[in-house]
């Protein structure tokens, strides 16, 4: 807790204070003026000088008080003062020995009566309670003794604590208004992060994967050096620019090597940035960036997320609406606001333009909109050999295969890959990167840890290893598959083993054959369970098997048009409903593919039970093992071998008992 406190302390306090020093200062200032003004007449007291603006000037009667409090004050500091008990007080005063007294200011502070006797000697007394000074002061009345009040005291600690109780909670909420002014947007410095353009050594050779988007941003770059290269054919610089993609795809990276290539200064920014708790400081924020960007021209803005600043206007009733309705709105002014040969370029990131305002995406403002995809075969190999620069990589590491068999993987996901690969390197011990430690990665990411204690009965081992037997044996038995990587039993995650197939390119389209294989193999693991041990001993261990052929069929029927009875339509309903003519059409592709597939393991059992039992004694098997098992296997008498030729061509599929 302490430890917590002292590093806010540290890391936002202070720096925040450091930064704003002149308007704490000045705060401060204010705020000391206006609780010493308050409480003028204690301070005063406290250090024993007269205060002009505590009592009135001008009167007989206040120059003839401000006498007697002087000789009182040097009479008091001259002589020690006795204390008399309360009862002998008021005995004293009835007896017409008193002939002034001093009464108690305040109702809360020290109840002592100070009083002088007729011969000309000080004397105190305590009041019992607080109630009792107005008895007190009619009888000092009645008996004609003078009362004075207004007496200034020595520094004692009696007077100085009350002052300081009245002072502290000024003084708190002085110093939280303080903290608070050093987050409030247009009160400090621009947000965001500044790079000199002396400091970003990022260049477009250190982008790799995006080729096209960064084709796109060269021209940019040339506009940010000489704004008027175009000019001689009519064309004018673009605003701004917007990159749009997944997560992870290099987006911050591409707009610092604009900054880069162009030796311009780079601000990066969050769309979060501008949303603030402070009324109208939101657009204030947004003002501050482009002036700040003008003055150290040229310059790069980068807003990162921008779909948190610019997303669609509700028109809604609320506070928070409207100030992110004006935030945008002072976007929106700012964008068509600065010149275009002002040498200032924006870029913004988003992965969901879909919900940007139309008003802050048309021409004018963003001038283009560049698509920042998921890298293909070439783009992971490159991004993989980038990335392998900064760690040991043996020289026989296939990053090669390793391209192939991360498809739909973003740049992001592939650092990561080799990132962990340098770890499991470490446990292993070794002294370089190897494909193994790669492939330990990769599954490493897609399916989680091992479970190397995983406590399984041997029953459980022998099911999953005829399960992923079938899932790998049909793959390699039907020719529009992806071609079998490796299948193991080895537990990760929440699966029990896996059957990994990867593809020899980028698949841009499937076709029907294609789509047909897959849901075979979706298939297989079930229907070599059943195969085994019976239909009465299937497990749950094909759930995600059944969601993804149930997910597949629908997709084949309802989308892409591929059932001949429903035709060339789309039957996909916006509330997720399906309609019992796409059911039953799902229900006949499955039936179709478990009829494929149970055809085909009865001709190659001998080839399950080997994939099986190989599984159970080596737990994993790569693709050049599991096709000498089916080559190597017999089959059921009266049939050929069937070994899948694969070829790029779509190729008819018959059955194989046909």
């Amino acid at each position: 807790m302490f430890n917590r406190i002292r590093e806010f302390i540290r890391r936002a306090l202070l720096p925040a204070c450091a930064r704003h020093k002149r308007t704490i200062a000045v705060g401060f200032c204010l705020l000391l003026a206006g609780a010493a003004l308050e409480n003028s007449d204690r301070i005063a007291h406290a250090f024993g000088v007269s205060c002009n603006l505590c009592q009135p000037t001008g009167t007989a009667q206040s120059a003839f008080d401000r006498a007697r409090q002087d000789q009182g004050s040097r009479a008091e500091s001259a002589a020690p003062q006795p204390e008399f008990s309360y009862t002998q007080f008021l005995e004293r005063v009835k007896t017409g020995e008193v002939s002034a007294a001093i009464l108690p200011r305040h109702m809360d502070g020290p109840q002592q009566i100070s009083f002088q006797n007729r011969d000309g000697r000080f004397a105190t007394t305590m009041l019992p309670s607080a109630s009792l000074a107005k008895t007190v002061a009619d009888l000092l009345v009645e008996n004609k003794v003078e009362i004075l009040t207004n007496v200034p005291s020595a520094l004692d600690a009696e007077e100085l604590g009350p002052l300081f109780r009245s002072l502290l909670p000024t003084l708190f909420i002085g110093a939280l208004l303080l903290f608070m002014t050093g987050r409030v947007p247009g009160v400090g410095n621009v947000p965001g992060e500044w790079i000199g353009a002396d400091k970003n050594s990022t260049r477009f050779g250190d982008v790799q994967g995006v080729d096209e988007a960064k084709a796109e941003l060269v021209e940019a770059v040339g506009q940010l050096l000489d704004p008027t290269a175009a000019g001689d054919l009519g064309a004018l610089p673009p605003r701004g620019i917007l990159l749009v993609g997944p997560p992870g795809t290099g987006k911050t990276l591409l707009a610092r090597a604009v900054a880069g290539e162009a030796g311009a200064s780079f601000l990066r920014l969050s769309g979060s940035d501008f949303v603030e708790m402070w009324a109208g400081l939101g657009a204030r924020r947004v003002r501050r960036v482009f002036a700040a960007a003008r003055k150290r021209a040229p310059c790069v803005i980068f807003i990162d997320e921008i779909d948190s600043l610019g997303r669609k206007r509700s028109g809604g009733s609320s506070g928070a609406d409207r100030e992110s309705d004006q935030t945008l709105n002072a976007l929106l002014v700012e964008l068509d606001g600065f010149s275009r040969d002002d040498r200032v370029l924006v870029l913004a990131a988003t992965n969901r333009s879909d919900t940007l305002d139309d008003a802050l995406v048309r021409p004018g403002r963003f001038d283009r909109h560049v698509q920042v995809g998921l890298p293909d075969l070439k783009g992971r190999r490159a991004i993989l050999a980038s990335h392998g620069k900064r760690v040991r990589l043996d020289q026989a590491a296939d990053l090669e295969a390793m391209a192939r068999g991360t498809p739909g993987f973003s740049g992001a996901e592939l650092a990561n890959i080799i990132n962990e690969a340098a770890f499991a390197a470490n446990r292993r011990g070794g002294k370089t990167i190897c494909s193994i430690d790669l492939e330990e990665a990769r599954d490493r990411v897609m399916m989680g840890s091992e479970r190397k204690n995983l406590a399984w009965r041997p029953e459980e081992r022998v099911l999953t290893a005829w399960h992923e037997a079938g899932h790998a044996l049909i793959a390699l038995l039907m020719p529009d598959s992806d071609p079998v990587h490796k299948a193991t039993i080895v537990p990760r995650g929440r699966a029990l083993g896996m059957v990994v197939r990867l593809p020899e390119h980028d698949r841009f389209a499937a076709s029907r054959a294609k789509l047909e294989a897959d849901l075979a193999v979706a298939v297989g693991g079930r229907v070599a369970e059943e195969l085994k041990f019976g239909p009465d001993r299937i497990t749950t261990g094909a759930e995600a098997d059944i969601k993804a052929a149930t997910d597949l069929a629908h997709r084949m029927v309802a989308r892409w048009g591929m059932s001949e009875r429903l035709g060339f339509m789309s039957w996909d309903a916006e509330d997720g409903r399906i309609e019992e003519p796409v059911r039953q059409e799902m229900k006949r592709e499955i039936d179709q593919a478990l009829k494929r597939v149970r055809s085909l393991m009865k001709i190659h059992r001998t080839a399950l039970e080997a994939i099986a039992l190989a599984l159970l004694d080596k737990e994993t098997l790569d693709r050049g093992e599991l096709e000498q098992l089916l080559a190597s296997a017999p089959v059921a008498a009266g049939t050929k071998p069937r070994v899948a030729k694969r070829s790029r061509e779509i190729v008819p599929i018959a059955l194989a008992a046909e």
